[in-house]
């Protein structure tokens, strides 16, 4: 994996455009920050309202207010999902052209690859539960060892000392080998924006069958924007980093499947004037 092209051909889709591609990455963040807030004051406004104007008991009031936040919270899941498709859709569309924008990219939404992406996601939040299950099993057999230990009577610093460090060291390991298995799905968005599949599982095969061998690669060149991540600290630099990342992800899917990009033209395109005959 060339590393530098394509760290190089993100940048190259940034220039002269970084602080709107900013806006556009920043978007799904700011509609998680803006829905948070306003289900909890939506949560405040059931929390104190009994509904006795509609004649009901106040024992249903409660399933009531249930019933609201729970469908608030939902359209608010589905709604910052679905800015974050528009965020990863426009992102993808740019490192094929250069010259695309946002609502070009948004006239372009479809509702059934949104429902698509909403479910390989879905299937991808179990998958990595199931992994995470099996990588840091072993971390908590040597933990549940030493919290059994800690509270017997046979306790000694240096075996609880060991069965600590063991602990930790296998916590390393499985998040390592976790983070690792994990880059096999992350292409399905890309797949979903280059394909017309529409079965999910299919999706996730086809970003497994996209990453097979290139993993460890995959997280070696995730890991070398570490230090641009840490810098996000100091804010200021998330105007560069964030839009960057995303495009350097495409721009991997791109390198890796060989995808040619819409070549730009820079000359002026040459008009014929073929006039009237005049006539005698």
């Amino acid at each position: 994996m060339n590393s530098s092209y394509i760290k190089l051909n993100a940048k190259k889709h940034l220039v002269k455009c970084h602080f709107k591609c900013f806006l556009v990455s920043a978007l799904p963040y700011v509609t998680i920050v803006l829905f948070s807030i306003l289900n909890y004051y939506l949560y405040i406004l059931l929390k104190n309202t009994t509904f006795d104007f509609l004649g009901l008991k106040s024992y249903y009031a409660v399933y009531i207010r249930a019933t609201l936040l729970t469908i608030s919270i939902c359209l608010s899941y589905f709604l910052w999902r679905m800015s974050s498709f528009l965020t990863n859709h426009y992102f993808y569309q740019k490192s094929r052209n250069k010259n695309t924008t946002y609502f070009a990219s948004v006239r372009s939404f479809k509702l059934r690859k949104f429902l698509c992406f909403l479910t390989a996601e879905m299937l991808k939040i179990f998958i990595s539960i199931a992994w995470a299950s099996l990588y840091y099993m072993p971390c908590i057999a040597v933990f549940g060892t030493l919290y059994f230990y800690f509270n017997s009577a046979d306790f000694t610093f240096n075996i609880g000392l060991t069965l600590l460090i063991s602990t930790f060291i296998l916590f390393i390991i499985g998040s390592s080998f976790l983070y690792i298995t994990l880059k096999r799905y992350s292409m399905f968005s890309a797949v979903i924006f280059d394909s017309d599949e529409k079965d999910s599982l299919k999706i996730i095969e086809k970003s497994i069958e996209i990453m097979e061998g290139k993993s460890l690669k995959q997280s070696i060149f995730n890991i070398s924007f570490l230090g641009w991540i840490l810098s996000c600290i100091m804010i200021v630099p998330i105007i560069y980093v964030l839009p960057y990342k995303i495009m350097a992800k495409y721009s991997c899917y791109n390198w890796i499947t060989k995808s040619p990009a819409v070549k730009q033209s820079t000359e002026k395109p040459i008009i014929f004037y073929i006039p009237k005959k005049i006539q005698n």
